[in-house]
Formats: C-alpha cells, sequence, structure tokens
C-alpha cells in the first residue's frame, strides 16, 4: 500500500509538472499512514457503561497549489471492531477539503468542498464523543458543495460576477426517539420527571445564486453595483422548505488605502414552511412513529414556521492598516431581525496569530456546512501542529473555521430546524520551533423559528413560545517536542450550555493528554487519555463523567 501511494505522489509530482511552464510553480505536500489502537472508555451515563474496541484508522493530508488547481484537504477514517461493551457504531470519518479550480483564466472557476464530523446529537445529556463511544447520543455528518461561478469585466468600467452552489447534508444518525431514562424517568419532559429525546436528523439538499454587478474600476474612489441573492434548502424531516431571495443596490467608498465604507439596501422575502403533523384526538400529543418521529398528517394544509418580506438595509466598513492586520464589520436590519458581522485578522509577529469572527443571521446546521457565504461555518481544513491533527483530541467535536474543539457545532444540539444564529469567536496561537499553543473564547445562540422543528414530543405545547439554546465555551490547546522523536499534547476545554424543553443547563470540563515517539523514521507509538465531567443544573439535565484511554501503533506513508 506504501509502494502505492508513493507512486502515486510521484505521478501527481510529475502531472503537476507538466503542466507548468516552470517546475517551481508547482507544489504538492502529502502525508498519510495508518493507525492501530487499543481503546477503553468508561462513562458513568446511566450508571455506567464501560466499552473497549479495536481501532484502525487511515489518515492523510495533501496540499497543493498548481496553475489551475489550489486546496487542500485532510481526513481521518476509522474502523472500530467491538471487543466488550456497546459500540452505537463501529466507524468514524472526520475531514475537510476546500479545492479550487480555474478552468477558464480570470473567468470560470469551480470551487468544492466537504466535510465530514462526529458530533453530539443532543446536548441536553451526556458526553461528545465519549458518550459517542458508549451511548447513542451521536450523528456522524458529511456535507459536501460545489460551486461554479464566473466573472467577467464589461469594458473598463463594468465588472459582472455569477455564482450558483449546491450543497447536501447526509447524517448517520445513532441518536433515535423517545424518553431519555434519567431524572426519575417517566412522564415525558416538560410535564414529568423524564425527558424527551429530539427527532432523528434528517438529510437535506441547500442551492444558492448569486449575481452582481459592479459599477466603477478599482481606480475609482466611489463604487456601486446591483446584487441579487437566493436560497433554498428542502430537508427531508417534516418535508422542510426554506427560500429566501434579496434584490439589493450597493455602494463602496474608498476613504483611504486603508478604509473603505459599504452599504447594502433592497427587498427581501423570506418563508420557512413544513407539513403539518398527527396529532392524537384523544390525548392531544403528537403521534410517533416506530422510530419516535413525528408522523405528517396528510389531511391538514402545510404550515408556515416563519415568513418575512419587505426591505433591509446594512452598512459597514473594511479597514487594513498594514499587511499583518486586517479588520471589517456591518450591521444593520435584515432577515427580519437585527443582522451584524465582522472579522479580524491581526499577525503582531511571524510566531503570533489573531483570528476572530463574530455573525447574526437566519441559517441551520445545513446551511452552515454548505452555504458558507451566508455566514456559516466554512470548509477550511485542520492545521496540524508539528505533525499532530488535533482533531483527535477533540471528544467533544472540533471547530472546522478554527481548526480548535468546541465552537461552531460544539455545546449546541444537531437538528432540522431552522434558526437565528448569534456566534462570536476569538482565537490565538503562538508557534515556535519545538512548541505551539492556541487558545479560543467562543459564544453561540441560537433562538428556533419553530419548535416543531425539533421534533420533540412535548415542544407541540410550545408552538409560538421562544426556544433558544445559549452557550459558551473556551479552551487551550498545546504541543511540545520533547525532541526530535517524541511529542507531547494536551488540551482543556470548558464549555457551557443553556438548554431548552427542560434540559436546565449544563457545565462540562474536558482535558486531554497525548504522546507519540518515533521507532523509527516511518513507525511511532502513541498514547493517549481523555477525562471529561458534565455537571448538570436539574436532575434532568444529569451529571456524569467519562474517561477514556488508548494506546496504538502507527505507520507513516
Amino acid at each position: 500500500m506504501a509502494t502505492a501511494l508513493k507512486k502515486g505522489r510521484a505521478a501527481l509530482l510529475l502531472t503537476a509538472a507538466g503542466c507548468t511552464a516552470s517546475a517551481a510553480f508547482a507544489q504538492v505536500e502529502t502525508q498519510g499512514g495508518v493507525q492501530v489502537n487499543q481503546t477503553i472508555a468508561h462513562s458513568n451515563f446511566r450508571g455506567g457503561e464501560t466499552a473497549g474496541w479495536l481501532e484502525t484508522t487511515l489518515y492523510g493530508q495533501a496540499r497543493f497549489d498548481l496553475r489551475r488547481l489550489k486546496g487542500q484537504a485532510s481526513a481521518n477514517v476509522s474502523r472500530r471492531f467491538e471487543e466488550f461493551g456497546d459500540l452505537p457504531r463501529n466507524y468514524s470519518v472526520s475531514g475537510v477539503a476546500d479545492i479550487t479550480s480555474e478552468l477558464v483564466d480570470d473567468t470560470f472557476f469551480l470551487r468544492a468542498g466537504a466535510n465530514a464530523q462526529d458530533v453530539t446529537r443532543d446536548t441536553r445529556f451526556g458526553l461528545g464523543g465519549l458518550s459517542d463511544s458508549v451511548s447513542a447520543n451521536s450523528v456522524q455528518l458529511f456535507s459536501l458543495y460545489a460551486e461554479p461561478s464566473i466573472q467577467q469585466r464589461i469594458g473598463s468600467e463594468v465588472t459582472a460576477n455569477a455564482s450558483y452552489r449546491i450543497g447536501a447534508l447526509f447524517s448517520d444518525d445513532t441518536y433515535r426517539g423517545g424518553e431519555l431514562p434519567i431524572g426519575g424517568g417517566g412522564g415525558g419532559g416538560l410535564g414529568g420527571g423524564g425527558l424527551n429525546r429530539l427527532g432523528a436528523l434528517g438529510d437535506s439538499i441547500t442551492q444558492s445564486a448569486n449575481g452582481r454587478l459592479q459599477f466603477g474600476n478599482e481606480a475609482r474612489r466611489l463604487r456601486t453595483g446591483l446584487i441579487a441573492r437566493w436560497v433554498r434548502e428542502d430537508i427531508d424531516r417534516l418535508d422542510q422548505e426554506y427560500s429566501s431571495y434579496n434584490l439589493g443596490a450597493t455602494a463602496t467608498y474608498r476613504v483611504s488605502r486603508k478604509l473603505s465604507l459599504n452599504a447594502e439596501g433592497g427587498y427581501e422575502d423570506i418563508e420557512n414552511t413544513q407539513s403539518s403533523i398527527l396529532f392524537d384526538p384523544d390525548t392531544g400529543r403528537p403521534v410517533l412513529g416506530d422510530d419516535n418521529d413525528f408522523i405528517v398528517d396528510p389531511d391538514q394544509p402545510r404550515i408556515t414556521a416563519f415568513e418575512r418580506d419587505g426591505p433591509y438595509g446594512i452598512v459597514g466598513f473594511r479597514y487594513t492598516p498594514s499587511r499583518r492586520t486586517e479588520l471589517s464589520a456591518f450591521g444593520g436590519y435584515r432577515f427580519g431581525g437585527t443582522n451584524f458581522g465582522g472579522t479580524l485578522s491581526y499577525r503582531p509577529s511571524p510566531r503570533v496569530t489573531v483570528s476572530g469572527n463574530v455573525n447574526r443571521g437566519l441559517t441551520s446546521t445545513a446551511r452552515q456546512l454548505t452555504q458558507a457565504q451566508f455566514g456559516g461555518i466554512g470548509v477550511t481544513p485542520i492545521d496540524p501542529v508539528d505533525g499532530v491533527d488535533y482533531s483527535d483530541l477533540c471528544p467533544l467535536g472540533f471547530d472546522p473555521v478554527l481548526g480548535l474543539c468546541f465552537g461552531g457545532l460544539g455545546g449546541q444540539p444537531i437538528t432540522s430546524a431552522t434558526f437565528r444564529n448569534t456566534s462570536a469567536r476569538l482565537s490565538t496561537s503562538y508557534k515556535q520551533e519545538r512548541w505551539s499553543a492556541t487558545g479560543f473564547v467562543s459564544y453561540t445562540d441560537r433562538d428556533y423559528l419553530n419548535s416543531l422543528q425539533l421534533q420533540d414530543e412535548n415542544a407541540a405545547s410550545l408552538e409560538g413560545r421562544n426556544v433558544s439554546t445559549e452557550s459558551y465555551s473556551a479552551g487551550i490547546q498545546g504541543g511540545y517536542d520533547l525532541n526530535s522523536g517524541e511529542a507531547l499534547t494536551g488540551g482543556l476545554t470548558y464549555i457551557h450550555t443553556s438548554q431548552f424543553l427542560g434540559g436546565g443547563s449544563n457545565d462540562q470540563v474536558v482535558g486531554t493528554l497525548g504522546y507519540r515517539r518515533n521507532i523509527n523514521s516511518a513507525f511511532y507509538a502513541t498514547a493517549n487519555a481523555t477525562a471529561a465531567f458534565r455537571f448538570g443544573s436539574t436532575a434532568l439535565s444529569g451529571s456524569d463523567n467519562s474517561y477514556l484511554g488508548s494506546v496504538g501503533i502507527g505507520y507513516r506513508f
């Protein structure tokens, strides 16, 4: 296998060299390997569970910069062989990819991306990746998108741009509905002593299209334009449909070489509809199917979860005082409410980087992962520190934007619902020759448009009421090269989540420690340990601890 991969790498390098006028222009970096681990995990959840399994992992990473093709990708694919205990899923996949191809010089482009991650399904109970090992509170997400785009200059004063993106979200959901056997059980969620599970996550298709005409060349201080956007999402659960479009005018004024101001205003139309659910006429509660999901009532008309049409407007700025610093922000009224966002990129020294972003808008899990230009989670590969992929050390899920544990999807339940999302993240990293460290803080608040989309049996009584979750987290991770053949990694993460539907609130603390030692130039040995502690504010939200330890051996290609 190693020989075949080396031959493939050589063929790729030869192809790249043949496509460029200069061999030095083509840059291709690849690395990969296979690893075998013996793992034991224990959780106190539901009275205590212990599981052991043998796990084989194939991993790889590639970065390339060719004449017409640029991008990077990384992936870990694991297969588990159960030895004792109960594993709800015998595999796990994590990875990210982002590739851009220039099909016609400066005119026609194709961008494609993908994301895979195994995350906590319902944050009202259990512990992320650890409970994934010994319970069914997890979901394996797969998302991908493709986006052709075209840009064309018309004369010296007009530029036209257009793009279309189609994305898909698929899930392998081991999580199923029904009442959780915690907090004394019995009765169901808000009305009794139990807490119902959310319905299974649905697959979805997302689409978006953008068109823009820009008037004025780069030399002009004032540039104006026209813009049109369209977004659609189709979700199989409850036959949900989300659609929006907006038509607007834009203006950008360059105050100086460092500062520019911008504004946009126009008309928008948004509609989010779904099928009606079937209620029991005697009890007044939803009728559940064999998988504990809601059943569509074919005799009732579709219901509107959210709709809005009317004017919108936002203003903003972009400030670049130096090549090391860039700051942008905008704010206004859009999506039927306050809309704002901003990004920060700052490199005070070659060894230190600071980055951050803030956003408030209308989105869903699928649109976060496949329609990044609308304020969602971008598809950015994890950057390993000293060859260590930290996605292996994120038992509660990793943030595909920052390449960090938590943030993004972490701390929030994974549902098919549309929500108004407010999020903020700030991270800083420091790298030396032998050691590196990264710290972050993150905040997320989600207001769900319609509680029925959560598919909780008790949500039927909450229709029209505000249902939201709020979470904030902070963490630090680091790596240190003990010598040329040994590396030590570690991390500590804290997250607080205020839950919905009777879940109360909980605090989680996760610590990780990893060790790697080279046996020779190809083989290496690893050891990892993780401890996670969860403290619930109520009997329903519960408290539990989880522990995981593993040792393994790997081979680098």
